[in-house]
């Protein structure tokens, strides 16, 4: 290999000065991108928790759940006293549903 070869020419750093530019510029368009989708996800997580609370607080606000068989505070498929039928033969049992059932 001859000297001559090793220096580089002017043209040839044109080239990579080119080429360096065009990486640099491709990298901050993908930068800003990213940045932009970044900021509306984060956007879009606080109107989600916005909404959230919103839901969780008229929730709390509503009236609780109530038994329509029984009265008190249990879904109507958890009550043992569905349909005025114990779902139980257990006289005890029995008793104290009517019980509570009474106001």
């Amino acid at each position: 290999m001859h000297w001559n070869e090793l220096i580089i020419k002017p043209h040839m750093m044109d080239k990579v000065f080119r080429k360096k530019r065009l990486l640099e510029d491709a990298l901050l368009s993908k930068n800003k991108i990213l940045t932009q989708q970044i900021e509306q996800l984060i956007a879009q997580m606080a109107k989600l928790s916005q909404d959230l609370y919103v839901v969780h607080s008229s929730q709390s606000q509503s009236q609780p759940i109530m038994c329509d068989f029984c009265g008190h505070d249990h879904p109507n498929r958890y009550c043992l006293y569905q349909n005025n039928s114990p779902k139980t033969e257990d006289p005890s049992i029995l008793e104290e549903l009517k019980k509570l059932k009474t106001p």
